[in-house]
């Protein structure tokens, strides 16, 4: 039975990467993105996650049925210092079949308050919380001044996940099972940003480094 079932779901992703492929092609036809554009996002690749048929996490998959990241695991694997965000995390919901993205490039908030009507959802807390455990195993990307207002939470998956700790705790516990499945790796990165280098000096960043190196 498991045998049919894997076949099932390597045609279905396919399917799946042969219509995004398409997809691409008919916007770089349209002028809507570049040759170079084009060869970059197929050779990052795609690849669709099933909570339930990939990791046994039911109640996760039905509030998640479908993850798609956009980078394959082969792709990622090759990337010196991958973070949480190698890619935006997409899904649909059987709530209402909206399709969800995960961080809106210049965008406040990385676009959930205008998602949400400024308060974030439990499928916007789920989204996150999948980001840091399927992607941000072997380092994550914070901003400095977010990193010093949030440094006790930013590090971990529970920053999000913690709102879902009452109101869905059967998806909280399926977060935790993931998250034993993509243990950090040995080798760890923090990757620490800012528009210049008096961001770094103005949150005295380098001191608290060395507090608590």
């Amino acid at each position: 039975m498991w045998y049919v079932v894997t076949i099932i779901l390597i045609m279905q992703n396919n399917k799946f990467q042969y219509k995004y492929q398409e997809s691409l092609k008919s916007l770089a036809d349209d002028k809507k993105i570049t040759q170079n554009q084009l060869d970059h996002f197929i050779r990052r690749g795609i690849q669709i996650i099933s909570p339930t048929n990939d990791f046994d996490l039911k109640s996760l998959g039905k509030m998640l049925p479908k993850i798609v990241i956009g980078a394959s695991d082969d792709y990622i694997n090759r990337m010196k210092a991958p973070y949480q965000a190698t890619s935006y995390i997409a899904a649909n919901t059987n709530a209402n079949d909206d399709s969800y993205i995960y961080k809106i490039p210049g965008k406040n908030a990385g676009g959930v308050p205008l998602l949400t009507g400024g308060k974030r959802k439990s499928g916007d807390n789920a989204f996150a919380s999948i980001s840091r455990i399927l992607i941000g195993y072997k380092a994550i990307m914070v901003s400095a001044v977010n990193l010093m207002v949030n440094k006790s939470q930013i590090w971990n998956w529970q920053f999000f996940g913690n709102n879902l700790n009452v109101s869905n705790l059967d998806i909280y516990e399926d977060l935790l099972k993931l998250e034993l499945v993509k243990k950090r790796s040995k080798h760890f990165y923090y990757i620490v940003i800012a528009r210049s280098d008096r961001t770094f000096k103005r949150v005295n960043l380098l001191e608290e480094y060395k507090k608590n190196g």
